[in-house]
């Protein structure tokens, strides 16, 4: 593994509130290259280069597995994947009469939408869920 970014002056946050940024994730302060986390990505693989993940890479990937190869920190921003992180879609879910009922739409909007918005090592894939099942189901055993 290469070494990692260092220190880095980031803005203490306790949680990110992406309902405030839903449909513009792109413009969020949690993304800026000074006070976040670095921008989105760019070129083909979108590897970060700016912010205090600029460059950085590790061996995790794709998904939960770890290889012989380097791998960038990507992200893919989309600003429209992102608006089902809104109030609305949480206060949609919210309003469930069962926690299951509640969990199964605030899981498949609000909580996958902020994955998605972000993109890249943070997306969460059918592929990456899968194992993660069979991961579980071996554990269970």
């Amino acid at each position: 593994m290469h070494p990692s970014p260092g220190r880095v002056n980031l803005t203490p946050r306790r949680y990110w509130d992406e309902t405030r940024d839903a449909g513009k994730f792109y413009k969020s302060d949690v993304l800026d290259p000074v006070t976040g986390f670095g921008g989105n990505g760019v070129g083909a693989n979108g590897c970060i280069v700016d912010g205090p993940f600029a460059n950085f890479t590790n061996n995790l990937g794709p998904g939960y597995r770890i290889g012989d190869s380097l791998n960038c920190i990507n992200r893919f921003v989309n600003d429209a994947i992102s608006v089902m992180a809104g109030q609305e879609y949480l206060d949609f879910c919210l309003k469930k009469n069962t926690y299951v009922d509640f969990w199964l739409c605030a899981e498949n909007a609000p909580h996958r939408s902020g994955h998605g918005g972000v993109g890249g090592k943070v997306r969460v894939s059918r592929i990456h869920r899968a194992s993660n099942k069979r991961r579980r189901n071996a554990d269970m055993q």
